[in-house]
Order: C-alpha cells, then structure tokens, then sequence
C-alpha cells in the first residue's frame, strides 16, 4: 500500500518540473536604471570646473560634491529630487568626497588631513593627519572595514573606517613621485592660465 502511494508522486511533480528549472536557472532582474539632471541653484554651482568632484550616494538618492565655501569650497548634499543643496558645516577646504558604502559617512581630504563627516550633517572627524595634498584623490572605502588614500611621501595607505594608525599597503618609488609633482605644476600652471 505506501509503494501505490509513492508511485504516484511522480504525477503530480513532473508537470512542474520545466517551471522549477525556469525558476532556478533564470537570470536576475537587473535593477532599474535611474538618470536624472543635475542643476545647481545660484550659489551652489560646482566650485572647480577644471576638476569637478562630486560623488552619488549608494542608493542614488543624493550627490555630495564641493561647492562654494571658504577656503576654496565646501562639502554640499543635494538629494536627486530637491533644487537645493545642504551645505555640510566644518567641511572647509574639502577636496575628494567620497561617500561610505552604507550611505552613512561621507569621506574627504582638507588641509592635509583624511575625515569623514556624517552624510546627513554633523561634526567632522579627522582620521588621519598625513594626507597628500598635491595629490588629492578620494579615499576608497576598502570592504576589510579601512579607507584607502594617498599619504604625504606617496605611499598608498589605509586605516580603519573609525581612525586609527595608518597602515603603508604600497610604497611608492622616485618615479610615481616625480610624475605625481610634474602633473601637479602642469595643473597649477593650466589653472594660472585659464
């Protein structure tokens, strides 16, 4: 009698056999494309039109760039769909935005120093106080919990996303430095002239 009853298994399964294959084998759904225009309200245009930096949020729900501010500019959000752009106090000088992979922390060099500020507004914090100013490039948000950014003697280095020691991953040689000071003069001189 329970052999009757498992022959009949087969029955009820084989018609869903095709749609269990379908189901296992076909490819994501690929996530919507999102495209929007960028336009500043007078007064928070881009600061640096020769080296525009800015950054999207994860999520694609906001932009951090460098606008209007003292010392050459400041960090300023502006969410996808508002005009306007919220400063971010204590961000003066800031160089290389670049936003935490969970949205959180947004990260930038000002005056030699590596900080991270809250993306939604608060006090900034230094993580590091040996940052390459010649050279100034966003940190990478590494996925060991580290941010990755160019040191003063052009080293690539790293520390932890709340601070800490920094740590040199790769040395540089003469010859990156050389390029890294010639490309830094040619800079400063097509700034003078245009």
């Amino acid at each position: 009698m329970e052999t009757r009853h498992l022959r009949g298994w087969h029955r009820g399964v084989l018609p869903l056999q095709p749609f269990s294959v379908w189901a296992l084998l076909r490819p994501e759904t690929p996530a919507p494309v999102m495209r929007y225009g960028v336009s500043f309200a007078p007064g928070q245009e881009l600061v640096d039109e020769l080296n525009p930096t800015f950054t999207i949020a994860p999520d694609g729900s906001w932009i951090v760039y460098v606008g209007p501010g003292a010392e050459g500019g400041q960090l300023w959000v502006k969410p996808r769909d508002s005009y306007e752009a919220m400063p971010l106090p204590g961000t003066q000088g800031a160089r290389g935005p670049s936003v935490s992979p969970d949205g959180a922390w947004i990260a930038f060099t000002a005056g030699g120093r590596l900080r991270k500020v809250p993306a939604d507004g608060g006090p900034p914090i230094t993580l590091v106080d040996s940052v390459n100013t010649v050279a100034q490039g966003p940190a990478a948000w590494l996925d060991d919990g580290t941010l990755a950014y160019v040191d003063r003697a052009y080293n690539v280095s790293r520390t932890l996303w709340g601070g800490g020691p920094p740590e040199v991953l790769f040395r540089s040689d003469s010859l990156y430095k050389h390029l890294c000071r010639r490309l830094a003069r040619l800079a400063r001189f097509a700034r003078r002239t245009l």
